[in-house]
């Protein structure tokens, strides 16, 4: 089956740096131009600078197979610089996008930009720019429950993983952790409720009245009599106790 290069030379993540010359193009910058000629041996481009690129044929036509993406003179084009000739006023292009990350790189917590290839009916694989592309899995895509992962993302979308785990080749990836939750209400704090003062009983209230009516009766008392008041039988018990023992102590 025959693609058209345009298929395959897709908007690129990020625009290309504005270069003038043969000279400021570095190996893995992008560049954009248009098919010069087309040849056997691949492609020339025209990249706008005092010298063209070179796309060989073996970039988009497999080995041992007759055919491949056909391109045109005048048909847009993406490539990345594989090596330059400064000497030659050229260089190598390449239709295969550098890889941003070494699968060493990734870590878990890191979030990276990636973009929608495929999509499955237990989720969806994102080409983040490493070796491996890396999956969504369905559980992972929104914080609702989600049947079919296209109803969620299509293939060519740009979208923003977080990574949860590198196993080996396997990347694990989450949308759901990047989604921002509204932040649940505060919990109002009851205030304490004042304590009621105990309620006295019948008999609480009669011993109370009692005792203030026996107060009342003992002040009176005490202010009718006009006599100093005597010693009480215990306190002569206590005089003659005392007296006794002297006098034993003088025997």
């Amino acid at each position: 089956m025959e693609n058209h290069p345009q298929e395959l030379a897709q908007a690129p993540s990020s625009e290309a740096p504005a270069v003038l010359s043969i000279k400021d193009l570095k190996k893995n910058m992008e560049v954009r131009g248009t098919v010069k000629r087309v040849s056997e041996v691949g492609v020339f481009i025209d990249a706008g600078l005092d010298g063209e690129g070179f796309l060989h044929a073996s970039e988009y036509r497999p080995l041992g197979k007759n055919k491949g993406i056909e391109f045109h003179v005048g048909d847009p084009i993406t490539v990345w610089v594989k090596a330059v000739a400064p000497d030659l006023k050229s260089f190598r292009a390449t239709l295969k996008e550098p890889l941003k990350y070494r699968m060493s790189d990734l870590k878990p917590g890191m979030v990276v930009t990636g973009k929608v290839v495929r999509i499955t009916n237990f989720g969806a694989f994102v080409n983040i720019g490493a070796r491996n592309d890396g999956l969504v899995h369905v559980s992972e895509m929104s914080d609702e429950f989600v049947r079919n992962p296209a109803d969620v993302v299509s293939v060519g979308d740009e979208v923003q993983v977080k990574i949860l785990k590198v196993e080996g080749d396997k990347i694990s990836l989450s949308m759901k952790a990047l989604i921002e939750k509204e932040p649940e209400p505060a919990e109002e704090v009851a205030e304490p409720e004042e304590e009621e003062e105990a309620i006295p009983t019948v008999m609480e209230l009669a011993l109370q009245q009692a005792r203030e009516r026996a107060k009342k009766q003992e002040r009176r008392a005490r202010t009718k009599s006009k006599e100093p008041r005597g010693p009480s039988p215990v306190d002569d018990i206590i005089a003659r106790t005392l007296q006794y023992h002297r006098e034993q102590s003088k025997k």
